[in-house]
């Protein structure tokens, strides 16, 4: 009697009514944990919290894996967004503060930055994503030409080009 008793039993019942309200909260227990999970930082942990916690349930439940993939990535994208998450985290703890650094020095300091050419790059950048909506080709065509193109017009000189590298 009790060899049938499992943790999420009352879960998988063949009741269907209850199988649609559980999938909604299934997939919000599964952002609390990732969002948990990933207050440290790092993905390759959370991803060994959430995945051995909430793999089993969602088979169990017959939900697609990719789903748990995707509330997870989703949820620890969000959480690197704030000031503590992530690499400004770690940035913090090793400078003692985080600065900030003017972007209009920089860009007048680097050597390979191309500033006129913006409104190409930003129409190459669109047609790519656009071709890659379309799905005309394979997605690695697109890339493939849009790099080709962005080297050629960008820096035209071989040797500008392997200081690129």
């Amino acid at each position: 009697m009790w060899k049938n008793r499992r943790l999420f039993h009352c879960l998988c019942a063949n009741e269907n009514r209850y199988l649609c309200e559980m999938e909604g909260y299934i997939c919000i227990i599964t952002c609390i944990i990732a969002l948990i999970g990933h207050l440290d930082g790092g993905g390759a942990s959370t991803f060994c919290i959430v995945i051995p916690a909430m793999l089993p349930v969602y088979k169990k439940m017959h939900m697609r894996t990719t789903t748990l993939l995707t509330i997870s990535v989703l949820a620890m994208g969000i959480l690197n967004l704030m000031p503590w998450a992530g690499l400004h985290g770690r940035l913090a703890e090793i400078e003692g503060e985080v600065s900030f650094v003017d972007e209009k020095k920089t860009l007048e300091e680097n050597e390979l930055a191309r500033p006129k050419l913006f409104v190409f790059n930003l129409l190459l950048t669109v047609g790519v994503i656009a071709l890659l909506i379309k799905d005309f080709f394979p997605s690695y065509v697109p890339f493939m030409i849009g790099v080709g193109l962005a080297i050629v017009v960008n820096y035209p000189g071989c040797k500008t080009a392997e200081a690129s590298d």
